[in-house]
């Protein structure tokens, strides 16, 4: 993979974009780094391209309603194929696996979730500080940012690695099993886990280029090889280690890919960094001015990831190993249809930024409007279908038998809330607007844990889907009304 090292840039393309008008960066400096703006090489100079020319691979994007579409489609097509693999994934291991281990398989899930908090909120911050270069024409300092907050990240990634292979994993903290398949599937994900994270923050950045398309064709790849792996070593009766590392290896190797792809298509090259004057001082000035931003977008995660993944874990610890598994199912069903409506409105992020750096209030508003009613009709409609209807499709799909009608219809009302939640927090995020999001959020995983723990105790797994359902209904309302104020004020200016 030499050419992530170094690939010289091509020259500008002429071709048919008729009626595309942008502001492109026209060269590099003809000596030292390329595309830096350090004190010893000037930025390279912009000008004004005209409107039959394509845009250079790193350069501004253009925004529009068709490009959004063709994202918001493909990665819409490829959470369909996602949520297929799933229910494959989890009714064969569901039939293969025994009611402990396969309980394990969740927690270990969640566990690899929690672990995705390594990132700091860099990611996010640094989706909007792209995005918020590009639409400005400062093209010259987008590597250098990517290139210094993962490597931050890939650092502290080393540290959980070198750690957890230092001392290991104690099945037990995760509510499991003692036992060696479970001590060495919990360091597995946990290596995993850390390997990914930084990579997934460089091919998230296909968003900034509304290239979300990519990202879909990465994760069909993945999941095509996650299934043959994990059927095969399920016909070969293998066991839980074995399909823990065929699911979190294949994450790993696409990891690797997108990261490659998203370096190779902006021509991008490690050489350039490091060789560049100057470039730690400089690496840690981009780290201070991402790090307020990254702050609030950290405990926004973490609280998150919390409230969404620790349920598992309380579960194990309060109930058994083996509760796990039939909670796993029912959740597994009603996060189809959320993580189905995120995956299609989280290729609007980069959109919305851009859109509010623009000034275009009326566009954004509109897009709020109408994305809010599909929000909601489309979670009404899933809820009230998946209620009905659920006990019936998990026998089926697991021959397990989950006739708890309270369980259902907890999270058919969390989905109602969490899904709004969602389209309305992905603006916010994406305008910056995230500080009384950090406060709720941070507030409700401190209520939210004890609470579920409580009610655990009292309610069986219900009670954890009303405790996260209570604090989720608090995040919407402050998204609603924040969301509402801020478009509304931008526009009165």
């Amino acid at each position: 993979m030499a050419w992530i090292w170094r690939r010289p840039t091509p020259p500008l393309r002429s071709g048919a974009l008729p009626r595309i008008r942008l502001v492109a960066q026209a060269g590099y400096p003809p000596a030292g780094p390329r595309g830096t703006a350090s004190m010893t090489h000037s930025a390279p100079h912009s000008s004004d391209v005209s409107a039959d020319v394509r845009p250079q691979p790193g350069t501004a994007t253009p925004v529009s309603h068709r490009r959004i579409l063709a994202g918001s489609v493909a990665q819409t097509g490829s959470r369909i194929v996602s949520m297929g693999s799933t229910f494959v994934i989890m009714g064969l291991l569901a039939r293969s696996l025994s009611p402990e281990q396969f309980g394990a398989w969740a927690v270990l899930l969640a566990t690899a979730q929690l672990v995705t908090t390594l990132d700091i909120g860099l990611g996010a911050a640094l989706r909007n500080r792209v995005s918020n270069l590009l639409s400005s024409g400062a093209l010259s300092e987008v590597r250098n940012y990517v290139f210094a907050a993962t490597l931050l990240v890939a650092g502290l990634g080393g540290l959980v690695i070198a750690g957890a292979l230092a001392f290991g994993v104690p099945p037990s903290l995760l509510g499991l099993p003692s036992g060696a398949v479970f001590a060495q599937s919990a360091l597995l994900v946990i290596l995993a886990a850390a390997i990914t994270v930084p990579l997934g923050m460089v091919v998230q950045l296909f968003y900034c280029w509304i290239e979300a398309y990519w990202i879909a064709a990465l994760d069909l790849g993945r999941i095509a090889m996650q299934l043959t792996a994990m059927v095969t070593i399920a016909g070969l009766g293998g066991g839980l280690f074995p399909e823990v590392g065929a699911y979190f290896g294949s994450a790993i190797l696409f990891s690797i890919v997108g990261a490659a792809l998203m370096c190779r298509r902006r021509h991008w090259g490690l050489r350039d960094f490091f060789t560049q004057p100057h470039w730690w001082p400089q690496a840690r000035a981009h780290i201070r001015s991402l790090a307020p931003e990254a702050g609030l977008f950290a405990f926004m995660a973490a609280a998150g990831t919390i409230n969404s993944n620790a349920d598992a874990i309380i579960i194990a610890h309060t109930l058994s190993v083996d509760a796990v598994g039939n909670y796993s199912v029912v959740q597994r069903l009603f996060a189809a249809a959320t993580g189905l409506h995120l995956t299609f409105f989280y290729s609007h992020w980069g959109a919305y930024a851009v859109k509010y750096s623009g000034n275009d209030f009326s566009w954004l508003k509109r897009a709020i409007k109408l994305y809010s009613l599909f929000t909601i009709l489309y979670a009404v409609a899933i809820s009230v279908i998946t209620i009905v209807a659920g006990p019936w499709i998990v026998k089926i799909w697991t021959s397990k038998i989950v006739t708890d009608t309270y369980l259902y219809a907890g999270f058919g009302a969390f989905v109602i809330i969490s899904t709004l939640t969602n389209h309305i927090s992905i603006f916010l995020n994406a305008i910056g607007r995230t500080r009384r999001q950090a406060t709720i959020l941070t507030a409700s995983v401190i209520v939210n844990v004890p609470i579920a723990i409580v009610l655990c105790h009292h309610l069986g797994a219900v009670g954890v889907v009303i405790s996260t359902t209570s604090v989720t209904s608090l995040l919407m309302l402050n998204n609603i009304l924040e969301a509402r104020s801020v478009l509304w004020k931008a526009a009165a200016r």
